[in-house]
């Protein structure tokens, strides 16, 4: 019976909508990522080295975080210039380089021993605490 359909159709929609949500909507459009849950084992203030693109090899310094993106600022790298025309406050017009963000994927984190870059794992301490170790050389990371 379509009715009977309909209703039992429409009850899980409700069902779906009253469930909590752990995983953020992701990307948008047809065909984009959906349901991404986010783990970023990225600090501000690490020390990394870039992997891919035109700044491959240079190393820098996390300057912001932006997990919901997967995206990392770095300092002096990846820079864009932006044009600021003169206004009441700021009597000259200038050229401002400003550091963009990189994707997460294409940064690794720099191993503490040897300089080298490094995954990172997640490791619980006897008090249950999570605590960061990089893999090359097994030391924690702060």
């Amino acid at each position: 019976d379509i009715r009977r359909s309909v209703r039992w159709h429409q009850k899980l929609y409700e069902a779906q909508e009253r469930r909590p949500q752990y995983h953020k909507p992701f990307g948008f459009g047809y065909g984009a990522r959906q349901n991404v849950l986010i783990n970023m084992k990225l600090r501000k203030g690490d020390k990394v080295i870039v992997i891919a693109g035109k700044s491959r090899g240079q190393s820098g310094v996390i300057v912001r975080v932006l997990p919901e993106e997967n995206l990392v600022v770095l300092d002096g790298m990846n820079l864009s210039k932006r044009h600021r025309r003169p206004s009441q406050r700021n009597r000259k017009g200038q050229i401002i380089e400003r550091a963009m963000p990189l994707h997460a994927s294409n940064v690794m984190l720099v191993d503490p021993k040897s300089g080298k870059p490094t995954r990172i794992r997640i490791v619980r301490g006897k008090d249950g605490a999570r605590e960061r170790v990089a893999v090359k050389s097994g030391q924690t990371l702060k």
